[in-house]
């Protein structure tokens, strides 16, 4: 995969040809290029189908109304919750892919709870009953404690260098894909260099609570 080799052009390793992709799989997560609106949706759909699979090995436990609500939380906290948010640090996401994740959570819910659609329970109601972390806040809060392990290491650390790094090209017409960085920078109204600095002070430590609840 790569953003500036001639498409005619063969690659061998071991007189074997490379296969040019657009995607692969890289420690457990999709890595697409180029980057357009959207990109994250495959992957979310991954994460979704991986939360369902953790479901469906204890189901029986989770949809039994004879076990405690306590051991379902539990298990949803240790197993589902770190397969539908693996990998979400490094994400981007849209209002439309944070809704994707929040209703694979409350159908989820609902199966646990025993509860059809046609219920009509609301997000308060199921949530007051299973008492389960909002997977967006969780994903928005893991992406903001992120930020200040990144700006902590050594400067010479590839993903801190990728995470300053800017293309030296023009960028193609139309509007730009959601960076990495915006929800900070859109957040704090600071540039790069200047959230570097509030990330080693209080600040991030105090502001988590609003940057995750917003808009929820």
């Amino acid at each position: 995969m790569s953003n500036v080799s001639d498409p005619n052009e063969i690659i061998l390793l071991n007189d074997e040809e490379v296969e040019k992709v657009n995607e692969f799989i890289y420690l457990g997560q999709l890595v697409k290029w180029p980057s357009q609106p959207g990109r994250f949706n495959k992957e979310i759909s991954r994460r979704i189908c991986s939360g369902w699979n953790a479901f469906n090995k204890a189901k029986k436990l989770l949809i039994s109304r004879r076990i405690p609500a306590n051991l379902k939380r539990k298990y949803f906290n240790q197993c589902i919750f770190p397969a539908m948010l693996y990998g979400c640090e490094t994400w981007c996401l849209t209002k439309t892919e944070e809704t994707r994740l929040a209703v694979a959570q409350r159908k989820i819910e609902r199966r646990m709870l025993n509860v059809r659609l046609l219920d009509q329970h609301s997000r308060g109601w199921l949530r007051e009953r299973t008492q389960l972390k909002d997977i967006v806040q969780a994903a928005r809060e893991r992406k903001w404690n992120y930020l200040r392990k990144l700006m902590l290491l050594p400067d010479d650390r590839w993903n801190r260098k990728l995470t300053e790094w800017t293309p030296n090209t023009r960028r193609p017409v139309g509007r730009p894909p959601t960076r990495w960085m915006d929800d900070f920078t859109k957040y704090t109204n600071k540039n790069f260099n200047e959230l570097l600095s509030l990330c080693l002070t209080n600040f991030w430590c105090c502001n988590v609570s609003p940057f995750v609840l917003r808009d929820r």
